[in-house]
């Protein structure tokens, strides 16, 4: 037996025992830990590869719901978790006015959707702030943050830390 082999074996055996070890550590703990069993979705690749696309669909005005719902489940990746579930639950916005996104029957919705590397600022912006953005738009519309930066960004950055209470003077 080669010694990659004897490595794997003892690797395999060193798993077993520490997952059988930290769940019978949960479980007396009263935490009620279980493994999770549950099998990983299957991926299912589609060939693009003709280059055909309807044309007709993409000229569209709208869409039907059947439409959006077949686009979204063939070709949109969720990034914070696993896709089916999240699109499962995601709602179908159709506008927003302030803090509000409204559904296709109309429903006002908190939005809520802020997250990593963004904020939620609503959805109404005065003329001043549509004019920053576009001007920031034609001259860099965007860096990676952990490789450039750019004076606005050190701008924004000191005015939040100065306006900020208390220690909150680190921003993304």
């Amino acid at each position: 037996m080669s010694l990659s082999t004897l490595c794997r074996q003892a690797a395999t055996q060193f798993q077993r025992r520490a997952s059988s070890h930290a769940a019978r550590a949960m479980s007396s703990s009263g935490l009620g830990y279980e493994p999770n069993t549950s099998q990983l979705p299957k991926f299912k690749p589609q060939d693009n590869s003709s280059g055909f696309h309807d044309k007709s669909l993409h000229a569209e005005k709208t869409w039907t719901p059947e439409q959006i719902d077949d686009a979204i489940r063939d070709n949109s990746v969720f990034s914070w978790g696993a896709s089916d579930p999240l699109r499962k639950s995601t709602i179908l916005a159709k506008r927003a006015e302030g803090v509000y996104i409204y559904d296709e029957n109309d429903k006002q919705i908190l939005d809520w959707s802020a997250g990593a590397v963004c904020s939620n600022l609503g959805h109404d912006m005065p003329q001043s702030i549509k004019d920053a953005v576009t001007k920031q738009m034609e001259e860099l519309p965007f860096v990676y943050g952990d490789l450039y930066t750019t004076e606005i960004r050190a701008r924004l950055c000191k005015l939040l830390g100065e306006i900020s209470p208390a220690d909150l003077n680190g921003f993304l």
